[in-house]
């Protein structure tokens, strides 16, 4: 039976939510237990009736177990779905069975709790990353075609809801979602910062929220869980879990931001998801972040309990976002939780911060989640992969004092600005992330929303490319003197392109499947062109997962650099990399909020970030 429901909004409500008199006590989970370590990218967790933990690994494809708490401690006891998941996210659990995100595959796949019997669910999706389970009905959250998918309990669509967008009934990289007691439906709508909500029936209620970081507004929320009538928000990018009624009045917040390397015991970094046990007893946050999960229990009303630290970008130390461009002494990177891009001179030891531009917002000049970054050849434009958004900005680059650098908040303006060009058949953009500049000058873009190169002009007025296939997982795209190479994560391969899109080759050859698995760039991520040798083609190429860097050529793998860890060339979840003129490489130590210098031998030459993270490798110098 459906239940009708009171409307929030008659549409978009971007208001706070503040506290009010309908306002009721929750369950603070803010008493910290314990941490379970080395559950790697853990996006997603749940429990079963008998208090048994599952956690999704997506870094390792494959999905953790543990006991019920004993004495307050989960005990490991096994792991399914190793060889047959790629990249699990979400779960949930139904009847003995577990349902499962697997975002890598694009698929929505159904396990005994053994881990037996494997079967697929439902249709392909884009990018599925969320599941939740009501009596009749399965929600799939697909966050690569903006949607939340109604199914039936054999598959079937029901509905579709989303859509790309930041309107009424609109979505944009939904992260999660929960069922409230009438059927309501709870979607964390990431990208645009706030929480949104439909009816059983699929109509749109409103949301609450806007980007920032007081009480009721969100930077990035990823998970939310309904306990007690009561809903909890992961709201990542503010190191915290805000809690609400399920009319959206605020009613409680806890989290301690880490600020220190893989500090925790109760401070938060990044959490993602939230699972609490069936009894209240306690919660599990998920920090896909530093590959951790915490344990909590409700805060002790006699105790007080660590005040929560006001979390700002302006106010910390820059962190890195995943990719760098540099050329003639200039690098640029992008500042993801300010929303913002930031210029350093690294002709200088060590480099220098001389200019920030942007801030968070959709109008001309601001961004949300800027992403891929390229420099035009003659280094005076940089071209910006405005990602959620959905466009590229080029901002033109002044002429610069490189004798004497210095701040100049003037440094780069706003040139231009082009909408990515929708997908076939369809008025839905695509979402741009890694960007290059090519031989030819023209602009080329990955498209993770369509799979497909997006070609713009140097003026971004024009635009065409060519498919990469509807199973493809292109991660980055560099460019060299024959054309373009797109880096593949899911089966590792690199692929080059003439300027036309028509192939060139493949590595590994079709068939080496050895070679598409080896551990050494297992979960690749950047890509970058050396110079060739004669005629070979040369790149480097980062593994997140092995900490490493590799140096590939036709032959495979000649060189390996790095280890995890904190020290010079040592790495954690390394992501962009970039080759100067001068032969240095940069690498961001996205995992470490740092990027390394080195040779072109791999030695190490210097760091730039966070100092917490810097100082470390910076005694190697010593």
């Amino acid at each position: 039976m459906r239940t009708r429901c009171q409307h929030l909004a008659l549409g978009l409500v971007a208001a706070v939510a503040l506290p009010g008199p309908m306002a009721r006590a929750a369950p603070a989970f803010s008493k910290y237990r314990l941490t379970l370590d080395n559950v790697a990218g853990t996006a997603g967790c749940a429990f079963d009736a008998n208090h048994r933990l599952y956690v999704t690994e997506a870094g390792s494809g494959r999905i953790s177990v543990f006991s019920a708490p004993d004495n307050g401690k989960f005990q490991p006891i096994g792991a399914i779905g190793a060889g047959l998941l790629v990249e699990p996210t979400g779960l949930a659990l139904n009847d003995g069975h577990l349902f499962v995100a697997d975002s890598g595959a694009g698929v929505v796949r159904v396990l005994d709790e053994s881990g037996a019997n494997p079967r697929t669910f439902g249709p392909r999706f884009v990018r599925p990353v969320a599941i939740a389970i009501a009596a009749e009905c399965r929600y799939v959250v697909d966050a690569g075609a903006d949607t939340v998918i109604q199914l039936d309990p054999d598959g079937q669509v029901i509905r579709r809801l989303g859509g790309y967008g930041d309107g009424v009934g609109q979505l944009n990289n939904p992260s999660d979602i929960a069922i409230g007691p009438d059927g309501a439906i709870y979607v964390a709508d990431t990208d645009n910062h706030r929480i949104a909500i439909f009816a059983a029936d699929g109509q749109w209620r409103g949301a609450w929220g806007s980007w920032g970081f007081q009480k009721g507004l969100f930077a990035g929320p990823t998970g939310v869980t309904i306990y007690d009538h009561t809903l909890y928000v992961t709201d990542r990018d503010s190191h915290r879990i805000q809690v609400f009624t399920l009319d959206g009045q605020f009613v409680d917040q806890w989290g301690v931001h880490a600020i220190k390397p893989r500090e925790g015991e109760g401070k938060l970094h990044y959490p993602n998801h939230l699972a609490i046990a069936p009894d209240g007893s306690f919660a599990v946050i998920c920090e896909a972040f530093d590959d951790r999960c915490q344990v909590f229990t409700p805060a002790e009303k006699d105790k007080p309990e660590p005040r929560l630290t006001p979390f700002a970008p302006e106010a910390g130390a820059s962190h890195p976002g995943r990719r760098i461009a540099t050329r003639g002494g200039l690098l640029a990177c992008a500042q993801p939780d300010g929303h913002s891009v930031e210029f350093y001179d690294v002709s200088t030891s060590p480099p220098i911060l001389i200019s920030t531009f942007g801030a968070f917002g959709d109008r001309p000049g601001q961004f949300n989640h800027p992403d891929g970054l390229a420099l035009s050849r003659d280094g005076q434009t940089l071209f910006v992969a405005d990602r959620a958004n959905r466009r590229i900005q080029a901002l033109r680059i002044e002429a610069r004092d490189e004798a004497a650098p210095r701040f100049d908040p003037r440094l780069a303006r706003l040139a231009r600005v082009a909408e990515m060009p929708a997908g076939d058949e369809t008025s839905v953009y695509g979402r741009p992330t890694a960007i290059t500049v090519g031989p030819d000058d023209r602009v080329y873009v990955v498209d993770d929303r369509w799979n497909r190169i997006v070609v713009f002009s140097p003026d971004l007025s024009r635009s065409d490319g060519w498919s990469l296939g509807t199973d493809a997982r292109p991660v980055d795209i560099t460019s060299d003197k024959a054309g373009v190479a797109v880096l593949f994560r899911y089966p590792t391969r690199i692929a080059r392109f003439h300027s036309d899109g028509t192939a060139i080759d493949t590595w590994p050859p079709a068939g080496d499947q050895a070679a598409a698995t080896s551990p050494q760039i297992s979960a690749p991520f950047g890509l970058a062109a050396l110079p060739p040798d004669g005629d070979k083609p040369r790149y480097l190429v980062t593994s997140e997962t092995a900490a490493t860097i590799v140096t590939l050529t036709a032959v495979g793998v000649t060189r390996t650099w790095g280890k995890p860890g904190l020290g010079p060339v040592e790495f954690f979840k390394p992501a962009g990399v970039a080759v100067a003129e001068d032969g240095r490489i940069f690498v961001v130590d996205y995992g470490n909020h740092r990027i390394q210098i080195l040779s072109t031998n791999g030695d190490f030459l210097g760091a730039m970030g966070s100092r917490w993270f810097v100082q470390p490798a910076l005694r190697g110098l010593d």
